[in-house]
C-alpha cells in the first residue's frame, strides 16, 4: 500500500521510452520471479503482447511464498509491466486434494484401497448430500468424502495400473541402470542440457485439456520428441502430423520401436531438425491468436 492508501506494484520493468497505449490484467498464481510450473509461459506472452502495444499489469503470489524463484527473470520482463503480490489462502478444494495425496501416500495397495473404499464412499456419502440431510458442516464433511474417494477412483487407480506395468517392463530389461535422476537446477542450465539430447520425452499429463510449456521449448530443439498421450487429448492434436513420435502411455512396444528408430537413425549419421523447423509452433505464431482477438475486442 501507498500513502495515500493506494496500491503499489511491487515491481515495476524500467521503461526508458514510450511505454504501450494500452494495458491487459493478468491474474495468475505463477509470474517471475516465481519460476514454478507456468510461469515461464505467461512471461513470454507478456513479450508478444508488448510488441503489440500492450502493457500488462499482473496479480500473482506474492514472490515472498514462492519456493522456487528466479529474480534474473525480471529483467526479462517488457519495459512498464507491473507486478502486484497477494498473499495465498489454499482454497477449499486445495486443502483436500492435499489431504487425499497424504492418505494415498499411508497407503500400501493404493489400488485395493482406492477401488473399495472409494466406491462405498461415493455411494454412502453422496446419498447424504443429495437428500440434504444433517447440519452444513455434516454435509460439507460429505462432500469432502466424496470429493476424496472420486479422486482416489477416478483418477489415481488409472495412475498406478500403468505405472505399474510401466515398471514391471522397464525393470525386466533393467533399464534402471541407465536411468539418472538429476537435482533441479536453473532453467538455464536445464535447457542447455536438453540442446544436447538427442530425443526428448513428453510424458503423460494429469490435465489433458491443456498443454504443457515445455513441449513449446522441445519443439525448437535439434531433438528427435517422443510424446506419451492418449488419442484426442490437447497434446496429440496439438503434435499430430508433426513429425514427432506420439505413443499411447500403454504402448511400451510403440515406445521401444519409436526409441530403437531413432537410434538406428542416429548411428546411421542421421540428425533430427527441430519440429518447428516451419514456425507453426512459434510463441510468437500461437500468442497472435489471442492477441488478435484481444485486437478485435479492444
Amino acid at each position: 500500500m501507498s500513502a495515500n492508501g493506494g496500491i503499489v506494484p511491487f515491481f515495476t520493468a524500467p521503461s526508458s521510452g514510450e511505454t504501450p497505449s494500452r494495458r491487459l490484467l493478468l491474474v495468475s498464481h505463477s509470474f517471475p520471479p516465481d519460476a514454478s510450473i507456468g510461469a515461464l509461459r505467461w512471461q513470454k506472452l507478456a513479450s508478444a503482447a508488448f510488441a503489440r502495444d500492450w502493457g500488462i499489469d499482473v496479480i500473482m503470489m506474492d514472490p515472498a511464498e514462492s519456493a522456487l524463484r528466479e529474480d534474473s527473470r525480471l529483467r526479462e520482463l517488457p519495459a512498464g509491466t507491473h507486478l502486484y503480490g497477494v498473499a495465498t489462502r489454499e482454497p477449499l478444494l486445495e486443502r483436500w486434494h492435499r489431504s487425499a495425496i497424504r492418505v494415498r501416500n499411508r497407503m500400501r495397495d493404493t489400488r485395493a484401497l482406492s477401488t473399495a473404499s472409494g466406491r462405498s464412499a461415493v455411494r454412502s456419502v453422496s446419498s447424504q448430500v443429495e437428500r440434504g440431510t444433517g447440519s452444513i458442516r455434516s454435509e460439507l464433511t460429505a462432500l469432502k468424502r466424496t470429493y476424496l474417494a472420486r479422486m482416489f477412483f477416478n483418477r489415481w487407480s488409472d495412475c498406478v495400473d500403468r505405472s505399474a506395468k510401466l515398471g514391471v517392463s522397464l525393470a525386466r530389461v533393467r533399464s534402471y541402470r541407465v536411468v539418472e535422476s538429476l537435482p533441479m537446477r536453473p532453467r538455464s542450465e536445464a535447457l542447455a542440457m536438453l540442446r544436447a539430447a538427442a530425443m526428448v520425452v513428453v510424458l503423460l499429463q494429469q490435465y489433458v485439456h491443456s498443454i504443457p510449456g515445455k513441449v513449446f521449448e522441445y519443439v525448437q530443439l535439434q531433438a528427435w520428441l517422443l510424446a506419451l498421450s492418449l488419442p484426442g487429448t490437447a497434446t496429440e492434436l496439438l503434435l499430430r502430423d508433426s513429425g514427432a513420435d506420439v505413443v499411447h502411455p500403454d504402448d511400451v512396444v510403440g515406445m521401444t520401436r519409436a526409441i530403437v528408430r531413432r537410434y538406428r537413425d542416429m548411428r546411421a549419421g542421421a540428425r533430427p531438425a527441430p519440429i518447428n523447423a516451419d514456425g507453426r509452433f512459434d510463441r510468437a505464431r500461437q500468442a497472435a491468436l489471442l492477441l488478435d482477438a484481444l485486437d478485435r475486442l479492444a
